[in-house]
């Protein structure tokens, strides 16, 4: 029986380390605008469709390009310059995105990483992307680089036809992880060979 628990410890202790804090402030677009900066057009949508999660996302009016984002400052967040600048972190982003109808308008993901001079050092893109009227969840990732302090998080829709820019975005993310962190498909497989061995040794003590 012991070793069962034990093997419980271990999978309560995997699943919550692969668990990170979105630091996207209003990701879901539920208090408006609050949080996020945007240019004119950028406005809240609640139907046709209905949102991916909560009630409510972002969508543009009548305007050829809207953009909004978020400026995310890491020493906020906890972290050090030590952690960050020892090459061992990245960050992993996206969100759920969708059009509306036969309309082609898109809709980009990006990140801008500056240092503390706000001096970009790299970005990340998630390319231009269509959805017809469907909810579909995007994801990128990008080395976190040394003397980062600020990690822009920035969406951009284009209007290719009709009146509004319907290129949609819902349940933002971003999130820092640990480069050498196992992936859960890795680590669900590791507890799966824990478990047999564990179960043999317990069959072993039992005979």
């Amino acid at each position: 029986m012991k070793y069962w628990k034990l093997a419980s410890v271990v999978i309560a202790l995997s699943l919550s380390s692969s668990v990170n804090a979105n630091l996207i402030s209003n990701p879901g677009f539920e208090n408006g605008l609050d949080g996020w900066s945007s240019t004119d057009g950028a406005d809240i949508r609640s139907w046709d469709p209905v949102a991916y999660e909560g009630s409510q996302y972002l969508y543009g009016r009548n305007t050829v390009t809207f953009s909004v984002w978020q400026d995310i400052d890491l020493f906020s967040q906890g972290y050090t310059a030590t952690q960050i600048d020892a090459g061992e972190l990245s960050v992993v982003y996206g969100g759920v995105q969708s059009g509306w109808g036969t309309q082609e308008d898109s809709g980009t993901i990006s990140i801008r990483l500056f240092d503390e001079d706000m001096i970009e050092l790299g970005s990340s893109s998630l390319g231009a992307f269509y959805s017809n009227h469907t909810w579909v969840s995007r994801m990128g990732a990008s080395d976190l680089l040394a003397d980062t302090r600020y990690i822009q998080y920035h969406f951009e829709g284009t209007r290719v036809e009709f009146s509004n820019a319907d290129a949609y975005l819902d349940a933002a993310y971003l999130e820092v992880q640990s480069i050498s962190a196992v992936p859960v498909p890795g680590a669900i497989w590791l507890l799966g060979s824990g478990l047999i061995g564990l179960a043999g040794i317990s069959r072993r003590k039992n005979a």
